[in-house]
């Protein structure tokens, strides 16, 4: 997606708001041992780059002993040059694994601890994900491809997390100043999707909120 003019005004987290909403990472690949669809490391990466908004990823990885067992932290870092916003995720390196000699273990294990720091960062949903999987269980056909429904849902559900966090935002807001700063969070967030019908109604409940909050913050003063 190019940098537009809006995006030099937004702050990073309303950025990284937009990304979380329009990233599409599809479970593109294939695990045929295990029967399962998956996405790896490089799918979000290369998902990233069309909705990136004028930001870029730091991927940093770091050794940590825990109860004399090694892990790999990742570190995965959106920034836009000015602000930085950062989600960490952990992996144990196997004592050993078949077919793997020392670095490609640590190497593995550095992708996958990666793979899940970056996906909690933009938002993508791993339920049921290849990693969590049995791959002992008795191989079944191969289910079909992931659906457009599918990606409506994931959509969905992420845009019903944004909406509760900012409804309980302004109920808990304990100054006019402040609500009015949530407002405008919200429409510079919403504002581009008000055409569906969804959103639409979101934008009107939010103003029902904060109208109802500031009564009751002039209430109390």
């Amino acid at each position: 997606m190019a940098t537009s003019e809006n995006d030099d005004v937004q702050s990073l987290h309303e950025k990284l708001a937009h990304i979380q909403l329009d990233l599409k990472a599809p479970k593109s690949q294939y695990n045929k041992f295990g029967n399962y669809h998956h996405r790896n490391l490089e799918d979000i990466l290369e998902a990233f780059k069309k909705v990136s908004r004028g930001t870029y990823l730091i991927l940093n990885d770091e050794i940590v002993e825990v109860a004399q067992r090694v892990y790999i932290k990742a570190t995965a870092t959106i920034s836009d040059g000015k602000d930085s916003i950062s989600a960490c995720a952990y992996a144990r390196e196997a004592l050993q694994k078949k077919g793997m000699d020392d670095s490609q273990v640590t190497g593995a294990t550095s992708s996958y601890a990666r793979k899940y720091a970056l996906g909690g960062l933009l938002g993508v949903d791993d339920n049921k994900d290849a990693d969590t999987m049995d791959n002992s269980r008795d191989k079944a056909k191969a289910p079909p491809p992931q659906t457009s429904s599918h990606y409506k849902q994931t959509f969905d559900t992420q845009l019903l997390r944004k909406k509760a966090e900012f409804k309980e935002q302004i109920q808990k807001c304990d100054n006019v100043n402040k609500l009015s700063a949530i407002y405008k969070e919200i429409l510079a967030i919403f504002g581009p999707y008000k055409d569906k019908e969804e959103i639409n109604d979101f934008l009107m409940d939010v103003v029902d909120l904060c109208k109802t909050r500031k009564l009751e913050l002039e209430e109390q003063t």
